[in-house]
């Protein structure tokens, strides 16, 4: 593999990120850091999590595997950081299959600086994982798609899995998925195949309900929603539930039969918290941010979300299956939240952020190349711009 030097200048800036979240963080904890620790101390003693641990099963594990080995918290934070770096190169040979080498740079470069993502990356939480395995996640099965290799297939399906059990909203992953298989079986009329996913799917069905209501039990939603809770301990948004809760409702029911019982009572409220917590999930801000931390967000995003717009819409690229599966996992995470609640640092929608710089990166890159031969003062980088775009 030949290394050019846009390449190479992305590689040491992602160097220098990452030197600068340890330097200013170091190896950080957050509110849930002991939980992974204890879980994946439990699992080198033989023994399984309980409680809500039980919800990150994959995030555990590695936890376990890097204490058991003997790397401790700084062999966690290696893994992470050395998946961050194979995320970027991922998200560039994303770009660059989808689009062109020039749209894959801008894409990596994008990835980079927004600098919101890294500070994870030395964090013991879930988070860094997350985002970098929702990348590598979607790379291997754009490579399974257009190669149709059994061991990509293979590992597409357990990077997928593995991602999946990394949080208990990795269930937009195989959301996702059914909605591309759903398409695509209508595109071909493959109506066997329908029916056998239909019979797979009703065999499975008791399974899931009982995960599920165990994930959803963990996540203590019915009490969220009758506190009003939009963003998670931040009381001045919370709203007034109306009336008192259904008398359905009780500690001894599956909480999705609680959930429905809830939303069926106050189907209104239930809309207005879920419409909030989307909004605030969508745009990012927080009203305990500074003003200029909120600013600098929604300058970002207006320029993101409209590029991304205008990249759908004029120039989705060669792949379709490929969007498909991104735009309905962006959209199955902002649902998510709004059936849970939007987080304190705006964390769930950093998960798939890259998705959105994925997509906003041709509509930039195209308007880069046209910026830069009028900019005198960087005429400089126009032989490589047009080197690498092709122009």
């Amino acid at each position: 593999m030949t290394i050019t030097r846009p390449g190479l200048a992305l590689a040491l800036l992602w160097l220098f990120v990452q030197l600068m979240m340890l330097w200013l963080f170091g190896i950080g904890q957050g509110g849930d850091s002991q939980r992974y620790l204890r879980a994946g101390r439990t699992i080198t003693q033989g023994e399984m999590p309980t409680g809500k641990a039980t919800s990150y099963p994959t995030y555990n594990l590695t936890v376990a595997a890097s204490l058991a080995l003997g790397f401790d918290q700084a062999g966690l934070i290696t893994f992470q950081l050395a998946m961050s770096a194979i995320a970027a190169y991922c998200l560039y040979r994303l770009a660059s299959h989808q689009w062109n080498q020039a749209i894959g740079t801008t894409a990596a470069f994008l990835y980079i600086i927004f600098l919101k993502l890294h500070p994870w990356n030395v964090f013991i939480l879930t988070e860094s994982l997350f985002i970098s395995f929702i990348i590598i996640t979607s790379y291997l099965f754009l490579k399974a798609y257009t190669s149709k290799s059994p061991l990509l297939i293979i590992s597409t399906i357990i990077t997928a899995a593995y991602t999946t059990f990394l949080r208990p909203d990795g269930l937009a992953i195989p959301l996702a998925f059914s909605v591309l298989a759903l398409v695509t079986i209508y595109q071909k009329r493959a109506w066997k195949t329908l029916g056998i996913l239909v019979v797979l799917a009703a065999l499975i069905a008791p399974t899931a309900w009982q995960f599920g209501g165990r994930l959803a039990e963990h996540e203590f939603l019915v009490r969220h929603y009758a506190e009003g809770a939009i963003i998670w301990h931040y009381e001045p948004y919370y709203l007034t539930m109306p009336g008192s809760l259904p008398p359905q409702v009780s500690e001894n029911t599956n909480p999705i039969f609680n959930l429905i019982y809830f939303a069926l009572d106050k189907p209104f409220y239930i809309l207005k918290l879920a419409g909030l917590k989307i909004l605030l999930f969508l745009i990012h801000i927080r009203p305990y941010h500074s003003f200029l931390h909120n600013l600098l967000i929604v300058i970002w995003l207006a320029v993101l979300y409209p590029a991304a717009y205008f990249t759908l819409k004029k120039n989705p690229g060669r792949y379709p299956t490929l969007t498909i599966f991104l735009v309905s996992l962006f959209i199955f995470k902002a649902l998510i939240a709004g059936a849970t609640f939007a987080d304190w640092s705006g964390r769930f929608f950093l998960h798939v952020a890259p998705i959105l710089l994925l997509f906003a990166s041709p509509t930039l890159q195209k308007k880069l190349a046209e910026i830069l031969p009028r900019a005198k003062t960087v005429q400089i980088l126009l032989p490589y711009v047009k080197k690498y775009s092709g122009s």
